[in-house]
């Protein structure tokens, strides 16, 4: 292989990937509940809830007309009767929504979609592997591991097999997508 293939391969390879925000599994504190909605610039307020738990990091907010305002979101602010969060783009309201708080990690991590995938034996079982993700290990204090399940907000993803670099400095998240049986 001349320096050139190689050169042409490590572009490829960088041109492909894409900058996504992952979540981990997120941990309900707070069993789901109606609130009302409202929204001033891009900061969002639920209101008209109880007993939200006030060690939340973030919300979970479903049912809302708007769909920018729909998602898991870090917290603001919170008390045991409302929380806000940020969202992009213009805000308005009132409207009802559904509401969860909870915890959860979000990792910003670079996506590779994998052209050929390879077949990961999984308790005797095979598993196409189509997407790989890399985050920077200094950035976070806990990293998703095998078994895990990862969102992008559109589409869930299965961790088949975790690698760090040799000098510890990334970790590749080998994922089947959620429509894999």
């Amino acid at each position: 292989m001349s320096l050139t293939d190689i050169i042409t391969d490590n572009l490829k390879f960088a041109i492909s990937q894409v900058s996504v925000t992952l979540s981990a599994t997120f941990e309900i504190l707070t069993q789901s509940q109606v609130g009302s909605l409202t929204a001033s610039g891009t900061l969002v307020s639920i209101g008209s809830v109880s007993g939200l738990d006030t060690s939340a990091t973030h919300v979970r907010v479903s049912g809302a007309s708007v769909s920018d305002y729909n998602g898991i979101f870090p917290v603001e602010s919170i008390s045991s009767t409302f929380v806000t969060y940020s969202v992009t783009g213009v805000a308005g309201g009132p409207i009802g929504c559904n509401v969860e708080v909870g915890n959860t990690t979000i990792y910003t991590a670079n996506k590779q979609d994998v052209e050929s995938g390879f077949e990961i034996f999984e308790d005797g079982r095979e598993a196409n592997v189509d997407t790989k993700f890399y985050i920077c290990k200094s950035d976070y204090s806990t990293f998703p591991s095998k078994g895990h399940i990862l969102s992008d907000g559109t589409t869930s993803f299965k961790v088949m097999s975790v690698h760090d670099d040799s000098v510890g400095v990334t970790r590749r998240l080998d994922c089947a997508s959620e429509f894999q049986r």
